[in-house]
């Protein structure tokens, strides 16, 4: 019981709201699963729970593949500029590893769009943008 109800002082109704955007940035998190390994009592042999699913063996979840195919594809950051973000986030990854994860999301996701263009090609009407979009040298890093 608070102090005010005490002393028979009473709310009017839930109080006033008050709404305030706020910008949270980003982390990255270390996420540790553990598979249980189970033995059958009539020795009939040994179970080990699925790990979760990743990128070819990789130790990257797929929060973080959308991150970097996003933030490249739509947000035009190129991947030595997401990996300098990174490691100020606590996560150094070399560009060479971000190119990997990027190329391995197009592998993993050719079925996908193999089926769009396929459906884009059926289409009666097709609808493009085709703004050009500069493509900055990695030496001219100063220039964006």
């Amino acid at each position: 019981m608070s102090v005010l109800r005490r002393h028979g002082i009473e709310p009017l109704g839930s109080g006033k709201r008050t709404e305030l955007i706020e910008y949270v940035p980003a982390h990255v998190e270390r996420q540790v699963h553990l598979q249980e390994t189970l033995a059958c009592p009539c020795d009939a042999g040994i179970i080990t729970a699925p790990a979760p699913k990743a990128l070819e063996q990789g130790q990257y979840g797929p929060g973080l593949l959308a991150h970097v195919v996003t933030a490249k594809c739509c947000d035009s950051i190129p991947l030595y500029r997401q990996a300098k973000a990174l490691a100020r986030a606590g996560m150094p990854v070399a560009r060479t590893t971000l190119c990997d994860l990027f190329h391995g999301v197009g592998r993993a996701t050719a079925p996908l769009a193999e089926r769009l263009l396929s459906l884009v090609g059926e289409a009666n009407l097709e609808h493009a943008d085709e703004t050009p979009q500069r493509v900055l040298d990695e030496e001219v890093r100063g220039a964006g």
